[in-house]
């Protein structure tokens, strides 16, 4: 059985665990990692507000 450490408490935990028997802290999973799916929604929600900001910016430029 292969352990590995958890992040928040150091407690050892089974790669195959959901979370962390000592402290109940979730393991990371995938490729994106623990709050991975947070952090690139904010990322798409971002990228998206620079596109519209930067099309409002080209439109009033060729306007004039």
């Amino acid at each position: 059985m292969a352990l590995t450490k958890c992040n928040t408490c150091k407690g050892m935990v089974s790669k195959k665990a959901t979370a962390c028997p000592h402290c109940g802290e979730p393991r990371a999973r995938g490729i994106l990692g623990r709050g991975g799916i947070e952090r690139a929604v904010h990322l798409g929600v971002l990228s998206l507000l620079v596109g519209i900001s930067l099309l409002i910016l080209f439109a009033y430029l060729v306007s004039d």
